[in-house]
């Protein structure tokens, strides 16, 4: 079986609910590096050779075939549960059984994680802590062999980095402890009654600090009383989790796991915007975008 070099961070699975065309393969993007946009196949965004490769591996593969085998099905399994019942609901239907939000709440902190953005942070995190305790370690490395080893994290190259770090952004423990602080949040689930979509992103689990402004993985701490999460998951659907104990906790306290008609227009574009603010390079929508948002 020929292996799978291409590799997305964002799975074609949670891409397709924002599709477009008989064959849901296509989709409008927009490159805020490039200020290019237009319609592309969802097989070539949001991906990167060799992304997930581990050479230190026996199957160099080995984290690839972990998401596209254990993940993403969890995440599409998920997802067609979400919709199908938002399809159907009231404003006082309990829209999320304990055991998906559960679930959704680990496959929100896969995706968190799984990202270059992601991946970026925490490679800055590793190479500052290297290089605080480098000098420490170059004293007691008495060996040739043990220089070597010196030598290898000092001059951290990419498929160094991803030995390190692969392992620990699939770890089960590692993805259940966030899980927890997310599962714990009130869930709020928005049901967008405007033509303009949600839009979502190369980095598509939106983390944003009220207080400070702040936004993305690096800048923001989840377990923070005053950060909200926002996930998209249709044009239509967005998750919306922020922490009971906060003052918008107690704002929206009534409409927990239930379904907030979103009739203003504003909070539509003020979401689609942060999208832009907190992307890699590339935006997605399945409508061209409005010029009021990428210029």
């Amino acid at each position: 079986m020929e292996r799978v070099k291409q590799q997305h961070y964002v799975p074609k699975t949670y891409l397709q609910n924002f599709s477009i065309g008989l064959n849901k393969n296509q989709i409008y993007f927009f490159d805020k590096k490039t200020s290019k946009q237009g319609r592309v196949n969802i097989n070539n965004i949001a991906k990167e050779k060799d992304f997930y490769v581990d050479k230190s591996q026996s199957d160099i593969d080995v984290f690839e075939k972990y998401y596209s085998t254990e993940v993403e099905p969890m995440l599409a399994k998920c997802l067609r549960e979400i919709l199908g019942i938002t399809n159907l609901c009231t404003n006082e239907t309990r829209i999320i059984s304990e055991s998906t939000k559960k679930m959704f709440s680990n496959l929100i902190v896969y995706q968190m994680l799984r990202t270059p953005q992601a991946r970026t942070f925490s490679r800055n995190i590793a190479e500052e802590v290297i290089n605080s305790l480098m000098p420490e370690f170059e004293k007691i490395a008495n060996s040739k062999d043990k220089r070597k080893v010196l030598k290898k994290y000092k001059n951290l190259s990419n498929d160094t980095f991803k030995q390190l770090s692969l392992p620990l952004i699939t770890e089960n423990e590692r993805i259940e402890k966030f899980g927890m602080v997310l599962n714990s949040m009130l869930w709020t689930v928005y049901y967008n009654c405007n033509e303009e979509p949600f839009i979502i992103s190369d980095n598509p689990v939106l983390i944003y600090e009220n207080n400070s402004e702040k936004i993305g993985i690096g800048h923001v701490g989840i377990g923070n009383s005053s950060t909200i999460v926002v996930f998209p998951i249709s044009p239509k659907i967005a998750l919306f989790l922020i922490h009971k104990n906060s003052i918008l906790g107690e704002v929206f306290e009534d409409f927990e796991n239930k379904l907030i008609r979103i009739e203003e227009r504003k909070i539509i574009r003020e979401l689609n915007r942060l999208q832009l603010l907190q992307c890699n390079r590339q935006i997605y929508s399945n409508e061209p975008f409005i010029s009021s948002l990428i210029v």
